[in-house]
This record gives C-alpha cells, structure tokens and sequence, in this order.
C-alpha cells in the first residue's frame, strides 16, 4: 500500500502574516456601524409620510431646554434595509369599516426629483390571518441610499390602522468626527431634562410609538 504523502506547509489559517500587515496596521474606520430593527405600534390610524430625521433620532439625548428644545442623535446617517408590518382584524378608528389593510409606498422621488416607486400591501382575511407586508427598497429608490440626520426627504409613505404593529430594519452611523454629535435638531416636545436619553416616534408625531421605549418625543 503506497504512502500517504504529508505536506510540510503549515495550515492557512496558521500561517504567518503578509510581510505588508506585520510591517504596517490595517486601516482603521473609527466611525462604529450596525444594524439595529426598531419596533412600532400605530396608536391612531395612520396615512402619510415617514422621513429619516425620526430613525435618526430612535438614540438621542436632550442637549438644550431653551425655546425651542433641542436632541443630539447618536445616529449621523441611516440606510433603510427593510420594513415589515402586521395588522389584525377588526380595525377601529375610521379603519373600522371593511378589512384592515397596510399599505406601504417607496418614496420614488428625492428633493433631486429621481428614484422609483414600489407599492406594497395586504389586506387581512378575518382575524385567522393578519394583514402582513414585507419590503426592502427598490435599488433606484432613494430610501436604499445613504442620509444625514439633517435630511428632510421621506424614504415612504404608509397606510396602517391602528394596532398595526410595524418593524423598520436599518443600518447607521455613529459619527466619530467632533462635530457630528453636537449639532442639534429642534423637537417640538417638550419638559425635556438635559442628559436624558429619548427616542423619536417613527412619523414624528404622535400616530408611530416605539416599542419597549419609555421617554418619545416627537
């Protein structure tokens, strides 16, 4: 029986460093990214737009009480991965006549005037199957993008009853250069405590609150 021919050469994952690694660090992104999924409940049926200052602001803390109150976002740029959405039968509210249904549209224009629209929705059968929408943005819209917290454009527009419950999966930014975390965006809450960390309702009213969060401004 012929011999096993047994190589000499040390394993890839055990072998030693590139001559350019040991003579050098890699690059380093000092900037920390992540995914995070927000959950919402719709408190008062719902038909209108959502923008990207409310993800922004899902982690702020108060930085002024003067009129106006101001937030500080630990998020200085957001990229929608997802949006999913449940709704169950009966609706209330002007929802209450008729099945309830969710419906969710990709913004298709930016303040630049591009992008592609996208409609998604479902209807519930009974209260045996709630309505349910999953959707990730189309890739020429502008919501699969890259925005600032600054930015006033909105990535959708939803029709949900109320009791839909809606889950908003993105990527974000924290910052690391000085001036990304002191510059404030106004809120029109207010009896904010400086320090005091919040979370910002998905419309930016009072229609969208956060799951599992206790202090919500607007």
């Amino acid at each position: 029986m012929p011999k096993r021919f047994i190589s000499s050469r040390p394993k890839r994952s055990a072998r030693r460093p590139s001559r350019q690694s040991a003579i050098s660090p890699p690059p380093l992104t000092p900037s920390l990214m992540g995914r995070y999924r927000a959950r919402y409940v719709v408190t008062a049926d719902f038909s209108s737009t959502l923008g990207y200052s409310s993800l922004c602001r899902n982690f702020c803390i108060c930085s002024s009480v003067a009129n106006p109150e101001r937030v500080s976002c630990f998020f200085s740029n957001v990229k929608i991965l997802s949006i999913e959405a449940w709704c169950q039968n009966p609706g209330s509210g002007s929802f209450a006549v008729g099945a309830a249904t969710i419906a969710l549209n990709w913004t298709g224009a930016d303040s630049l005037g591009l992008g592609l629209d996208k409609v998604v929705s479902d209807t519930a059968l009974g209260t045996a199957r709630p309505a349910h929408i999953y959707s990730r943005p189309p890739r020429q819209a502008p919501a699969s993008m890259w925005h600032p917290y600054t930015s006033t454009d909105a990535y959708a527009s939803m029709t949900v009853p109320q009791g839909t419950i809606i889950d908003v999966f993105f990527a974000f930014v924290v910052d690391a250069s000085p001036q990304s975390i002191p510059a404030d965006l106004v809120t029109t809450s207010t009896g904010l405590t400086i320090g005091v960390q919040y979370a910002s309702s998905l419309d930016g009213a009072s229609a969208i609150a956060p799951v599992g969060r206790t202090n919500i401004i607007k």
